[in-house]
């Protein structure tokens, strides 16, 4: 038989120890000489396992003092590991806590469910696969136009399906957030803040016209810059400096991921008129379906507009601006508020 008391002392004793002594940073137990236990983070990441070492990947992967359905306690507990996790910039444990936390308020807290898919590897495959069609239309536009004109408009297309799939679906009629909270949605913000200031501006889209090289420059050095500084923000809090390339290296391709993902659909909206405001080359403002004829491509095969209407891309500026609105909404962050770029909203 289970010995009630047993368990709700173990139960006590796990939160004071997680709540009061682990997430608790100014009490510097595990930072002074002598202290008998590993870093806060590895001795975090042990007590929330189920099995000590084990990777949190699922549900059953957790503890069961953190699993339990409705309890006040866990999910008290639960809120501050999500938001501790966010400032160590661990995005992947993060989010589990985070999905953890909204099973766990809603009584169903099933043990197989995967609790996070934020690694860089899938950031990777989602920017190679939205960045496909466009090296593919370089390389081949000539020999297939109408294919991959399709296709550049089918992933815009599928990319608004999306947006508006989580703000009417899980938003307006599921009122559930857990999604957006998982996607660190401060560097989100910044990147809208980063695309206001140069969205509508002149010079963006003329720079945007440029060749392929010089636009492969600006990038480069826009995107090493932001690495460089998020690396620096997270360097100085975890000092390991291996550990804090690789989450620097991760937090970089999430932004750039959703950076390009609201390029897509921000140039889909307005960049057919910025386009013939700036690329005419005169004072009588051209169609896109002229420009599309007249303007060189950017490189190789590859137009400067590609798609269909009214979902036409344009691969020059999506590029230039993924990397320029990152840029500003990054130093925005970094240089006007004292708090981790990956804090709770």
């Amino acid at each position: 038989a289970v010995n009630r008391s047993l368990v709700r002392l173990a139960e006590r004793s796990f939160y004071r120890w997680l709540e009061d002594v682990c997430l608790e940073e100014n009490n510097r137990a595990f930072e002074v000489e002598g202290s008998p236990f590993e870093d806060r983070e590895t001795e975090v990441l042990r007590v929330i396992a189920r099995k000590a070492g084990a990777e949190v990947l699922r549900t059953e992967d957790v503890s069961p003092f953190l699993r339990r359905p409705g309890n006040r306690d866990c999910l008290r507990v639960l809120h501050k590991l999500s938001a501790w996790f966010l400032r160590q910039y661990d995005i992947h444990h993060a989010a589990a806590m985070i999905h953890l936390t909204e099973d766990v308020a809603r009584g169903c807290v099933e043990g197989n469910r995967i609790l996070s898919r934020h690694r860089t590897r899938n950031y990777l495959l989602a920017l190679v696969v939205l960045v496909a069609p466009f090296v593919g239309a370089a390389l081949a536009y000539e020999r297939a136009p109408r294919f991959f004109d399709v296709l550049c408009s089918c992933e815009l297309l599928a990319v608004d399906v999306i947006v508006l799939w989580f703000l009417f679906y899980r938003f307006c009629w599921k009122r559930d957030l857990t999604f957006f909270h998982a996607s660190v949605p401060r560097i989100a913000a910044g990147i809208i803040v980063g695309y206001l200031p140069i969205l509508f501006i002149d010079e963006v889209w003329a720079l945007a016209n440029r060749p392929w090289v010089a636009l492969t420059a600006v990038s480069l050095l826009l995107g090493f810059t932001t690495l460089l500084y998020l690396y620096i923000e997270v360097q100085r809090r975890l000092r390991d400096t291996d550990l804090a390339f690789a989450r620097a290296r991760q937090i970089f391709l999430l932004g750039v991921l959703q950076s390009f993902g609201t390029g897509l659909i921000i140039m889909g909206l307005t960049g057919g008129f910025m386009a013939s405001r700036n690329w005419s080359g005169g004072e009588t403002l051209l169609s896109i379906g002229v420009l599309r004829e007249v303007l060189p491509p950017l490189v190789g095969e590859l137009p400067r507009i590609v798609g269909f209407e009214p979902f036409y891309t344009f691969p020059g500026a999506i590029g230039l601006m993924t990397f320029l609105s990152f840029f500003i909404g990054t130093f925005l962050q970094l240089l006007w508020e004292d708090i981790p770029i990956t804090e709770p909203l």
